[in-house]
């Protein structure tokens, strides 16, 4: 159900498997796999990748994937995030930081 999301926006925004595969870093024979549910659980750090080529939520593509499998999230885990939230981190600035982190990784 992912690679159909993927899919369905890369070809709103008139994109080659080449052109996410330039932007992203990632092989056009992965992301072929991945639009095709070959691949079923990529890495969300993949995932986020391609969400912002895609200029999409990571959040949908996440809700694709833990409809299809429930992934149990350790309890250390549970308890950064349930820190972060306590101390006012919002979904948006992880994504930022998440983005900011893959941004330095490529540079």
């Amino acid at each position: 159900m992912v690679g159909e999301v993927i899919r369905y926006y890369r070809q709103k925004h008139r994109m080659m498997l080449t052109d996410i595969a330039e932007i992203t870093g990632l092989s056009s024979n992965y992301l072929y796999d991945i639009e095709n549910n070959i691949v079923q659980n990529p890495p969300l750090e993949i995932l986020s990748k391609i969400a912002y080529t895609l200029n999409i939520s990571i959040d949908m593509l996440n809700e694709c994937l833990t409809k299809n499998s429930i992934k149990k999230i350790d309890q250390e885990w549970m308890y950064l995030l349930n820190q972060a939230i306590q101390y006012g981190v919002n979904k948006t600035d992880l994504l930022s930081l998440i983005l900011d982190k893959m941004k330095k990784g490529q540079a």
